[in-house]
């Protein structure tokens, strides 16, 4: 399943009322409060606001988009944790409550994990791609074939082109 997929069915698995929230222009607005108070590009603050969107789809967890922000954004830890706080708490009180909800039973409850199943899933196939072969690091031939290629290279003869016509005029004179 390609990414693409894979986020579009989860926007599929939530509440309508959530995901039409979640596909709206809310998280570039939040987005333009944070860059303006911060040194942030405009690339820094598209990533981030897919940060925000992947967070609200439950790609990430608290913790996880926090170290998103800091890797992809240059955002310190510190302040990657109030921004998560601040951006949960700036939310319809609707919407955080749907979160916390989904949050809690996706990331807090083992029993209903989904992530466990998804990364049990990417263990299998990973365990099942075989593994690389590795390359020697050495020339990797026989004594013979040593030999072989030290004779052809010590009876390699070039060839010496032929001297030039010894006319004294030169050839675009002559005609």
């Amino acid at each position: 399943m390609t990414p693409q997929q894979t986020i579009e069915q989860r926007l599929l698995s939530l509440d309508p009322t959530y995901r039409d929230f979640v596909l709206s222009d809310y998280f570039e607005e939040i987005c333009g409060v944070f860059v303006d108070t911060s040194n942030l590009n405009d690339e820094q603050s598209v990533v981030l606001e897919n940060g925000f969107v992947l967070l609200m789809t439950f790609f990430f967890d608290r913790p996880e988009f926090i170290i998103f922000a800091e890797e992809e954004c240059g955002i310190p830890r510190s302040d990657g944790e109030l921004l998560v706080e601040g951006f949960i708490q700036a939310l319809p009180l609707p919407i955080v409550s749907a979160y916390e909800e989904i949050y809690s039973e996706t990331f807090l409850s083992p029993s209903t994990n989904l992530l466990e199943s998804e990364i049990l899933e990417a263990e299998a196939v990973l365990k099942a791609i075989p593994k690389p072969i590795p390359h020697p690091t050495e020339n990797v031939y026989t004594t013979t074939q040593s030999a072989i290629l030290t004779e052809a290279k010590a009876t390699l003869t070039t060839r010496i082109p032929p001297p030039p016509p010894s006319s004294s005029t030169p050839r675009w004179e002559t005609e």
